[in-house]
């Protein structure tokens, strides 16, 4: 069964991309009960995001090299790779997603975890995660909700 976990990140929308570097790291070197995917996924809500992503990742977290691309790269053999709205990520066994998105992500079944970023704002970015949440649950997923570090 595809497992799905909501991550509150706080309020702090900047740490979004931090976070999503560090949760990276840690299902590719199987550190705290992440489940390792040979595949990884990061999509965002926009091309800006993206590419602070991309920008961020060479140099977080400390110490740990995460080779990845945007996708319209093109490199089949990256196995890190971010989206954005328009882009279409490849489909295939043993994938995790990372939603930086407040959007439910489509073609989610092609993913054996799926992680999705919450910003606690008291007003539309936490509304939207609560939409997700009913998404999550009407597609018959059992989503669970933990608070980052």
């Amino acid at each position: 069964m595809l497992k799905a976990e909501f991550i509150s990140i706080g309020s702090d929308l900047d740490l979004v991309v931090e976070i999503a570097c560090e949760l990276t790291a840690k299902i590719l070197l199987e550190e705290d009960n992440y489940l390792f995917t040979k595949w990884i996924d990061l999509k965002c809500d926009t091309l800006e995001q993206a590419e602070s992503l991309d920008k961020e990742m060479w140099c977080k977290p400390a110490n740990t090299l995460l080779p990845h691309q945007l996708i319209h790269a093109g490199d089949s053999k990256v196995r890190i790779n971010i989206g954005y709205p328009g882009t279409k990520f490849n489909e295939g066994e043993d994938r995790s997603l990372i939603n930086l998105s407040s959007d439910y992500p489509l073609n989610i079944k092609h993913y054996n975890c799926y992680y999705q970023m919450v910003i606690e704002d008291g007003s539309v970015l936490r509304e939207e995660a609560a939409k997700t949440w009913s998404q999550a649950k009407k597609e018959g997923l059992e989503p669970e909700f933990k608070k980052w570090r």
